[in-house]
């Protein structure tokens, strides 16, 4: 009996020590690591537009242009817009429950135009993280192309 004893003790406390200090190694490794944090957007990306009352306005035409424009003929250099002057994009809030696949199909618009214009207005927009109640502009009118910058030219000093 004594013998049982003696080798139940060689083996189950060893048994119980390595666990004990393995548990206590994991606690205290734990406690060191810093948490991560998910931060989920819960404002609007276009609350940083102006208002639209702010936005800028086209600029007005010089008499020249006015001129070109009441003969009938427009002067050769003038670029015509891509889209309509008269066309709104519509800003929608998001509803619980809503994807941005489901407001796409609601207004025919590609989900990809969806983000692009998005982003464009607010880099950090996340379409994967919509937020009941944010505001997102539907690209209905299309997307505006960014004006190309000119290309600098190397100088002789």
């Amino acid at each position: 009996m004594s013998r049982q004893r003696s080798i139940l003790i060689l083996i189950v406390v060893p048994a119980v020590v390595s666990l004990l200090v393995t548990l206590l190694v994991l606690y205290f490794w734990d406690r060191q690591q810093e948490p991560e944090y998910i931060m989920l957007p819960t404002y609007s990306s276009t609350s940083q537009v102006p208002p639209r009352a702010e936005a800028a306005s086209p600029a007005p035409q010089s008499e020249t242009e006015e001129s070109a424009g009441a003969s009938g003929g427009e002067a050769p250099d003038t670029v015509q817009p891509t889209i309509a002057p008269d066309c709104e994009n519509p800003v929608h809030a998001v509803q619980a429950g809503e994807t941005l696949s489901v407001i796409a199909e609601q207004y025919d618009v590609p989900t990809g135009n969806i983000t692009v214009m998005n982003q464009m207005i607010d880099p950090e927009f996340n379409p994967d993280f919509l937020s009941i109640g944010q505001e997102i502009v539907i690209p209905v009118c299309g997307i505006p192309t960014p004006t190309p910058l000119p290309t600098p030219t190397d100088t002789l000093v």
